[in-house]
C-alpha cells in the first residue's frame, strides 16, 4: 500500500504532498503528485479570519480576486477547547460559505461565535 500523503520532511524541504492513488507521496515524480507546495500549483492564492456564525447559518467570505477554477479552501477555529469546534466550507471562484458545524452529542455548534483562519489553495492543474 503506498504512502499516499507526506506532511513534513520530504528530501530537502517540509510541506505537505499527496499522491495519485499507486504512488508512494515520498518518492512520487511531481507528475504522480495531486497536490505538492513546491510547484505554483498548492500556493496559498489568500488566507484571513472570519467569525463563524451561530446556529448553523453560513457567512459568505469573498477572495481577493476571482480565480479560473476553485481553489481548496482549508479552515479551523483558532480554539478547540472545551471540546471539538468544526467548521465546514463550500468554495466557487470568488469566495466560500463556512459554518459551524452541528455536534449532534450535544446538539449544538461549539464553533459558533469563534474566530476561524482560512486559507485558499490553488489546486493542482490537470
Amino acid at each position: 500500500m503506498a504512502r499516499r500523503m507526506v506532511m513534513g520532511l520530504r528530501g530537502s524541504a517540509y510541506g505537505l504532498w499527496i499522491s495519485q492513488a499507486g504512488h508512494d507521496a515520498l518518492t512520487a515524480s511531481d507528475a504522480n503528485l495531486l497536490f505538492t507546495m513546491t510547484e505554483r500549483a498548492g500556493m496559498v492564492l489568500a488566507s484571513g479570519t472570519v467569525t463563524v456564525p451561530s446556529g448553523g447559518a453560513s457567512a459568505r467570505v469573498s477572495f481577493p480576486d476571482t480565480y479560473p477554477s476553485i481553489p481548496l479552501v482549508f479552515a479551523g477555529p483558532l480554539t478547540n477547547y472545551p471540546q471539538p469546534q468544526a467548521v465546514s466550507t463550500q468554495a466557487d471562484t470568488s469566495g466560500f460559505f463556512i459554518r459551524a458545524v452541528l455536534d449532534a452529542y450535544n446538539n449544538n455548534y461549539p464553533a459558533a461565535g469563534t474566530t476561524a483562519r482560512w486559507f485558499a489553495v490553488m489546486k493542482t492543474e490537470n
